[in-house]
């Protein structure tokens, strides 16, 4: 004190501050570890809205925004166990019903795993249930595509039983251009499958009005599969549809419009044959209908004898798709080698086989 030339009072005021500093410090410390804690428990369901819908724009595909969406709630098996009756988590909704355009796949229309072949390949019936459920198909989803799901038995298509809104079901595992032989064959059980079809088919209001059915399922032609198409094609051939088909009227090209019905000597789907199981007047592209008329002044059997699918004249996948290049091929060099000869009548001709493959060429030079 002597040598501070300080008072008592300044001495007892820096003793003061210099407590109050380490107790200022004794709780910083124990705040910042309070801090750690909590941190430390926090999850993804604590994340803002905000922050979820920025992690589902980033993921690449659909799917693993689906499965992402699946996750949120709970496992995959657990879908299944509760009989698909578990609701979907707040964390997943906002997956599901982000406004960004990554979701309009899943908003009113199709949902589909098209777009990633090798993570498909791998998904099982409890994640396919588990995004069907997830994203309320049975009250929206109009198209189902399981292209590459080559994984599943089928009992994750429950969620869609008793749907008024779909529309289109794809269950040969392949993509258009695809050929639908497959090794090994896919594990889809016709005993689990077609009960929940029976049952969309059975629905009031049913919207129902194209199936893709496996190669396999074809070939064996099942009792129960059989039972299934005469039903279907009963209920079509009670439905009025409009004839989407272009036809020319005064050197004018237009669509035909005309309303038509089944039958006709030709069912909506084959039971026998070598077409047995596929469809005669939806064209597997666009989903629009085909009167008999049309397809008997365009196209008497327009079905691709590579990918094994049926399309309009519009959409002409039958020329085409990548399995059909030797035909195409063919088509092209007979053109060459008539363009070249100066012989039209053979350009004709060959227009006539296959006129998509004059797209090869110049316009002007054809």
């Amino acid at each position: 004190l002597g040598r501070s030339g300080l008072g008592r009072r300044q001495v007892n005021s820096i003793y003061d501050e210099a407590a109050n500093s380490e107790n200022c410090e004794m709780a910083v410390t124990e705040n910042k570890r309070a801090k750690t804690s909590s941190l430390q428990h926090l999850t993804i369901y604590d994340l803002p809205d905000a922050a979820l819908a920025h992690i589902a724009a980033y993921l690449m595909s659909n799917t693993c925004r689906a499965l992402l969406a699946v996750a949120l709630t709970a496992s995959s098996p657990s879908w299944r166990k509760s009989n698909w009756k578990l609701q979907p988590s707040e964390a997943s909704k906002i997956i599901v019903h982000s406004n960004t355009r990554t979701w309009k796949i899943f908003g009113e229309v199709t949902f589909s795993f098209r777009e990633d072949k090798i993570l498909a390949a791998k998904l099982s019936d409890e994640d396919i249930g588990g995004v069907l459920v997830c994203v309320g198909a049975v009250h929206k989803i109009k198209l189902v595509e399981l292209t590459h799901c080559v994984g599943i038995t089928g009992h994750g298509l429950e969620p869609l039983r008793g749907s008024i809104h779909l529309e289109k079901i794809e269950l040969s595992f392949v993509g258009r251009r695809e050929s639908p032989n497959l090794t090994p064959e896919p594990m889809l059980s016709v005993a689990a499958v077609i009960p929940i079809l029976d049952s969309i088919v059975d629905n009031e209001g049913c919207s129902l009005n194209h199936i893709q059915f496996p190669k396999i399922w074809r070939l064996e032609q099942y009792p129960m599969l059989d039972r299934f198409i005469a039903k279907y094609n009963h209920m079509m051939n009670g439905r009025s549809l409009v004839c989407s088909a272009e036809v020319m009227v005064n050197h004018q090209l237009t669509t035909c419009g005309n309303r038509f019905q089944g039958g006709h000597g030709r069912p909506w789907v084959n039971r026998s044959g070598e077409h047995y199981g596929i469809n005669n007047f939806t064209c597997n592209t666009c989903n629009k209908h085909t009167c008999p008329d049309c397809i008997e002044d365009n196209a008497p059997d327009e079905v691709c004898e590579q990918c094994e699918q049926k399309c309009c004249t519009k959409c002409d996948e039958t020329l085409t798709c990548d399995n059909c290049q030797e035909h195409r091929a063919m088509v092209a060099h007979i053109l060459q080698s008539a363009l070249l000869a100066g012989k039209s009548h053979v350009v004709i001709v060959a227009m006539y086989i296959g006129v998509n493959a004059a797209k090869s060429f110049d316009v002007a030079t054809v």
